[in-house]
Formats: C-alpha cells, structure tokens, sequence
C-alpha cells in the first residue's frame, strides 16, 4: 500500500507542470477571446477602467409575480413551449442577484456571465446553436432577462436621456470551456428585443428604479 501510494503521488507530481502549462494556455484562451459585434478581447475588458465585476442589484416586485404570467410572456416573447414552463409559488419582495460583469465600451452598456457547463469534448461543440440549446434547457435566457431589466432601471436613472437602442450594447454569455484566443468560439451574444424588457418590467410592477 506504501509503495502504490507513493507511485500515485510521484504520478501527480510528475503531472503538476503539464497541469500548469495546460492551465496557462486555458487561461490564455479565455482572456484573448474575442468578443462578437465589438474589438477587445475579454483581458481589454477586464484590465480597463469602466466595468464593474459582481455587481450586486437589488430592486422590488412591486405587483404580485405569478407563475401564469411568466410563462405566459416567455412563451409569447422565447417561443416556449407549454410544458417547458416554470414551476414556483406566487412572489413578492425583492429581486436580488450578482452580475458577474458589467462594461461600459463606446458609449454602450453590456452585461457578461460565466459559464463553466461541458456542452462536448472538443472546442468545436461550443457552437452558437449548442450554446443557445444550453441557455434554453437552464433558463439561463431568464436570467438574462432580468440582468437586463436591472441594468436598464439603473441606465433610466443615472442618464435622462436613456434609449435601450441607442445605449445598451447586449449580454454576452462566456462558455470558459470552449473559448478560444483571437476567436469568438464559446462566446454567445444576444441583445433581447425592447418589447420583452418592457413586458418584463410591467410584470414587476415598473418600479421607480435597481439599487445596484
């Protein structure tokens, strides 16, 4: 038992620095992604002045949200199917979340998440439709959702003048697993439609504005 444990710790050992340099050109990959619709990378992004890492939001549900109702707009709005519905008790209270990036670039506002989820073996399984299939089945394009709706209530507040068209940039999803450097593979883009933010925001109750 001695001698096989030592075997199995020399084995990691002698692995560590392949682990390291595959982590490294992991790294690399990630922070050299380019980002779909605009020029940096997510390393520009990051090692710049105007972004906000885990910004926190905070803002009310002022009308009683229901399960009907939600489902009803994402199905109108996400072409969700009727059984593909979410299952939860009436609420009230308070939204509250993080959001894992949040950037300012040419005078346009973006939000970004991380995502670590295995969607294949290979780099080339984090296609567009792979990742808009992930978003789907993890209702992930909710979050979005409401990621945006915070922004935009704190945009409404801070610039008199906000048009989502003109100042609000998109979401970019980071699928880390398949990026890959000076490429825009594993990273997903989606700038929802006004009409669904709307819809989204009347069912809170269009409050005054997101404490973020």
């Amino acid at each position: 038992a001695q001698v096989e444990n030592g075997f199995s710790h020399l084995v990691r050992a002698t692995r560590l620095p392949a682990l390291v340099d595959e982590l490294e050109i992991w790294l690399q990959d990630i922070l050299q992604g380019k980002l779909p619709g605009i020029s940096p990378t997510l390393f520009d992004i990051l090692s710049g002045q105007k972004n906000i890492k885990e910004l926190e939001f905070i803002f009310p549900i002022e009308a009683t949200l229901q399960e009907s109702a939600l489902n009803a707009l994402l199905q109108q709005h996400l072409e969700r199917a009727p059984d593909e519905g979410l299952k939860f008790e009436d609420i009230t209270g308070f939204l509250r979340g993080f959001i894992d990036l949040f950037f300012e670039h040419e005078g346009k506002y973006y939000v970004a998440d991380y995502k670590s989820n295995t969607l294949g073996g290979e780099k080339s399984d984090y296609h567009d439709a792979q990742m808009r299939h992930s978003i789907k089945h993890a209702h992930y394009d909710l979050q979005y959702l409401i990621y945006t709706v915070a922004v935009v209530k704190f945009l409404q507040n801070q610039k008199e003048d906000f048009d989502y068209e003109r100042d609000f940039g998109g979401v970019y999803y980071f699928y880390l697993r398949g990026m890959v450097a000076q490429s825009e593979n594993g990273i997903y883009f989606v700038k929802p439609d006004y009409a669904i933010i709307e819809a989204l925001m009347a069912l809170f109750g269009e409050s005054l504005g997101a404490i973020l």
